[in-house]
């Protein structure tokens, strides 16, 4: 016997009606006596086994700024061009263009004093901090009462009281806020 006249053909273990164990987000690539189960670019191997994104915020492969967190997404149109990650800055900070031309963002402190995004009273000042902000106490001399103040607090004279605000007088049990500036009596109705 002839050892030419026998030769093995390889079995295309990828070819559409063969086996093989590729999971169906894998692409086959047929190999001579095997295959191998591969994934597109910009997708990895999970442990299950099947083909997603590529994690780029795990894998340090993003262009977020300094203060700001990195959240993978999925690939919207399949595009390896496409950006799977998103990037939002940390609580209390917020996107602010750098330069003229809006070409470099940073995450840059929310003043949310300037802005009156705080909860401080009417008696209190708003310190803004980096981030977040702080309520303070403030000094009579600081505050604009609509009347008198005493130990750094508003205060109203008999028969009336302190509005919402902590700056404003109100005849007690009243829906309007009566505010006197100077010898004049300014009336607004409450809603």
């Amino acid at each position: 016997m002839n050892i030419d006249d026998f030769s093995c053909d390889d079995i295309d273990e990828c070819a559409a009606d063969a086996t093989n164990s590729c999971h169906s987000s894998q692409i086959c690539n047929n190999l001579p006596g095997t295959f191998e189960c591969l994934c597109e670019d910009n997708l990895e191997l999970s442990a299950n086994g099947e083909c997603v994104p590529v994690d780029p915020c795990a894998e340090g492969n993003h262009n977020c700024p300094a203060l700001a967190d990195c959240n993978a997404i999925a690939i919207s149109s399949g595009d390896p061009g496409d950006p799977n990650f998103q990037c939002s800055c940390q609580p209390g900070y917020e996107f602010e263009p750098m330069n003229s031309n809006n070409s470099i963002i940073v995450c840059a402190d929310v003043d949310e004093c300037a802005k009156h995004q705080h909860q401080c009273s009417g008696n209190e000042i708003c310190h803004n901090l980096e981030p977040g902000y702080e309520c303070q106490q403030a000094e009579c001399a600081q505050l604009d009462c609509s009347h008198s103040c005493e130990n750094n607090t508003c205060v109203c004279p008999e028969g009336m009281k302190l509005d919402d605000t902590e700056i404003n007088c109100q005849i007690k049990d009243s829906e309007v806020d009566i505010m006197c500036d100077g010898d004049s009596m300014k009336v607004k109705k409450l809603i």
